[in-house]
């Protein structure tokens, strides 16, 4: 989802939100609207919404990145750019591979 300016405002998962609704129905009509009116304060309030605030940015160190993902514990996070574009998700399992392969080489094991 993105601001008025095209900028990242936060990430949700279609099955979120769909299970957060009643019948079927209504759970497509509910998603649309918000995403029609835009209603920011409902957007956040969807189960698993990830916000700008939790956003990696893409220029951030692995502990940068670690810290954030202490601070909002997400299986996955999205990525901005420098003007706080998406340009991707970042695992959190994608990140513990990566620190533990720096790991392994500075063990030399």
């Amino acid at each position: 989802m993105r601001d008025s300016d095209q900028t990242f405002f936060g990430l949700a998962g279609a099955d979120e939100i769909l299970a957060s609704y009643g019948r079927i129905d209504e759970k497509y009509e509910e998603m649309a609207r918000y995403l029609r009116e835009k209603d920011r304060e409902s957007l956040t309030k969807i189960p698993g919404f990830i916000g700008r605030e939790a956003a990696i940015e893409s220029g951030m160190s692995r502990k940068e990145a670690l810290d954030r993902m202490q601070a909002f514990p997400f299986d996955e996070y999205p990525v901005i750019d420098a003007e706080q574009r998406f340009v991707g998700i970042l695992r959190r399992s994608r990140l513990t591979s990566i620190l533990l392969s720096a790991i392994m080489d500075r063990l030399d094991v």
